[in-house]
């Protein structure tokens, strides 16, 4: 009965693929007296977003 329950337990995956998708929403502030803060949302961006796929993450 002991060697069931080993061969039972190797074969329970204890970890998974992690998958998620992380977005900022920035806004920036002019320090510059020549150029806006809206100037620089536009040419900085206002959203980043990243993409995470396939890191593994030990469930323990």
């Amino acid at each position: 009965m002991n060697v069931l329950v080993v061969i039972i337990a190797l074969f329970i995956p204890n970890n998974a693929d992690f998958e998620s998708k992380i977005t900022y929403q920035n806004t920036y502030k002019s320090h510059i007296p020549n150029m806006t803060s809206e100037q620089f949302n536009q040419m900085m961006g206002t959203v980043q977003e990243y993409y995470i796929k396939g890191i593994n993450i030990n469930l323990r």
